[in-house]
């Protein structure tokens, strides 16, 4: 297990990370502990050609943005992240597995900075 802690909350657990299966399994001993886990930026669609083939893959009668429209939503999409999350383009997100979702750990909150996210995490303590 990663022991990254401050202040007795796990930060980024190596456990927890990148974990896209339903059927996965917590271990037990992140049950009722918080945790924060760093998110950074990432654009939805890679490039223009990316998301006109994901859409086309959907099957969906959709009309699909121009490809100035698409970098200009990109752009605005980018600028909006740092704009809410801070110059680092990070975001806290302070979670835990406390069977509030049965499927994921509940979501606590999303802070600008980790110090904000630690006071968070150690209210649920």
């Amino acid at each position: 297990m990663n022991k990254k802690v401050i202040d007795g909350i796990l930060i980024n657990p190596e456990e927890l990370l990148n974990i896209n299966c339903e059927d996965f399994v917590y271990p037990n001993e992140l049950f009722f502990k918080p945790f924060i886990l760093f998110v950074e930026y990432v654009a939805p669609d890679n490039s223009y050609e990316g998301y006109c083939k994901r859409l086309k893959n959907l099957n969906l009668n959709i009309k699909l943005e121009t490809k100035r429209e698409f970098n200009d939503r990109i752009k605005k999409d980018k600028e909006d992240w740092f704009k809410t999350w801070g110059s680092d383009g990070i975001r806290y997100d302070v979670k835990m597995i406390d069977c509030g979702a049965m499927d994921r750990p509940t979501h606590h909150g999303s802070f600008s900075n980790l110090e904000q996210a630690i006071i968070k995490a150690k209210t649920l303590i």
